[in-house]
């Protein structure tokens, strides 16, 4: 398959028209907010947008620009947010993962333990972390641990 990938430069934040082609293209609101997230990619005459993944690097395809207008690209597990956010910044492979900001406790029935998805403040994450590596631990076993150290109370 024949793709040409072309990049949007940091100029085009603060610019609504981008040239493809002799196609003057308006860029939209979150293409715009996120531009290094951003790229076009021609494939078989088709201008296709994608968007990077925060987590892989990798880029995904979300719309395709055809007859002045962007429309979705046909994938259910693509979610489009709104005009100001575009796309979830995740792709497929990595959404099925758990978030870096969720505390995952491993399942283990044989144990009576359950798997416990929470989200917690970034600063709090980060105090945990610091305290993990102080103990050569993980940050799950600094929670467990203020969490069996609570029950005890």
């Amino acid at each position: 398959m024949n793709e040409h990938v072309i990049e949007i430069s940091r100029e085009h934040k603060h610019l609504d028209i981008f040239e493809i082609n002799g196609i003057h293209i308006t860029l939209p609101k979150y293409v715009k907010n996120s531009i290094s997230k951003y790229r076009f990619v021609i494939i078989e005459e088709k201008i296709i947008l994608q968007r990077k993944c925060n987590i892989c690097g990798t880029f995904f395809d979300v719309q395709e620009y055809k007859n002045n207008n962007f429309i979705n690209i046909e994938n259910t597990e693509i979610k489009y947010i709104g005009e100001k956010s575009g796309f979830h910044n995740t792709c497929n492979e990595c959404s099925k993962t758990p978030s870096p900001n969720n505390l995952d406790i491993p399942q283990n029935n044989s144990n009576n333990t359950v798997q416990l998805n929470i989200k917690i403040d970034i600063e709090l994450k980060k105090y945990y972390q610091i305290r993990a590596i102080e103990n050569n631990t993980s940050l799950k076993d600094e929670i467990i641990k203020v969490l069996n150290s609570e029950r005890k109370k």
